[in-house]
């Protein structure tokens, strides 16, 4: 797995993007919570969710700017509506707002798919060979579920998308250094993973460590990725407040991040 993230920045707005991508020539990228007009200080500045208690027409202007820095097609932008589960949307055409979904898929070009995220994780795929990606939001709940495996499944499914031509690039999240669960997750994820090496015990008999970043890595290879196919950030939205929203470090009252690709 290769790590780290290059930071970039257009103007006052700064964004990440795989170094993997980036030599596939995938437009792509993970944005910060830097360089936008929100203005509450919980939301300040990059703030991309619609549901966060902004004003819509700073979230309008974010979206712009960002779309604008990467050319990114805007009036065919398309958002999951995320509900911590394992759908994936398979897209033909634009959707403002795909319902019900933790993850989109398409084949199309100038469709950028954007998923949003705060502590959960995010990840974008990309086959190679056929031109197909997804954006997917990976909640503790969507790992736990999968959901990156039904997305691989979904490429499969309807555009002949082989595993081992797809690379993945794991964005910035929560990690395993903040993520303390106590024993229903733990639970959670027995029940869906054959191992557990990415949770370890805290000494009290209450407290767990686990590592969302690990398990997501675990599910693309157990897909059928190619470890050396996938990239991670590496940086904890928790640890770095300053530079992303993170629900657990700013108490539940926090904007929203974006994960976004485009063919």
């Amino acid at each position: 797995m290769q790590i780290g993230f290059v930071h970039k920045k257009c103007g006052d707005f700064e964004y990440l993007v795989s170094p993997l991508f980036e030599r596939k020539g995938v437009k792509h990228c993970f944005t910060t919570r830097l360089g936008g007009v929100s203005e509450e200080e919980h939301l300040s500045s990059m703030n991309l969710g619609t549901s966060r208690g902004d004003r819509e027409e700073n979230v309008i202007k974010n979206v712009n700017i960002v779309c604008r820095a990467l050319s990114f097609t805007e009036e065919n932008l398309c958002r999951t509506n995320q509900v911590h589960e394992n759908k994936v949307a398979v897209l033909s055409e634009p959707v403002e707002v795909s319902m019900g979904c933790d993850a989109l898929v398409t084949d199309k070009t100038g469709i950028p798919l954007l998923s949003t995220s705060a502590d959960c994780v995010p990840v974008l795929l990309y086959d190679k060979k056929n031109k197909v990606c997804a954006s997917i939001h990976s909640g503790w709940k969507g790992t736990v579920k999968k959901i990156c495996r039904e997305a691989v499944l979904a490429m499969g499914e309807n555009y002949g998308s082989e595993p081992s031509d797809i690379i993945a690039a794991i964005g910035p999240s929560i990690g395993k250094c903040c993520f303390q669960v106590k024993k229903d997750v733990v639970d959670a994820f027995s029940g869906s993973f054959r191992e557990l090496s990415f949770i370890s015990e805290e000494g009290d008999g209450i407290h767990y460590k686990a590592d969302l970043w690990e398990a997501v890595k675990l599910t693309l290879i157990d897909a059928g990725l190619k470890e050396e196919n996938i990239s991670l950030a590496g940086e904890c939205t928790v640890c770095n407040n300053h530079m992303y929203f993170s629900s657990r470090a700013q108490k539940g009252k926090f904007g929203s991040l974006a994960a976004i690709i485009e063919l």
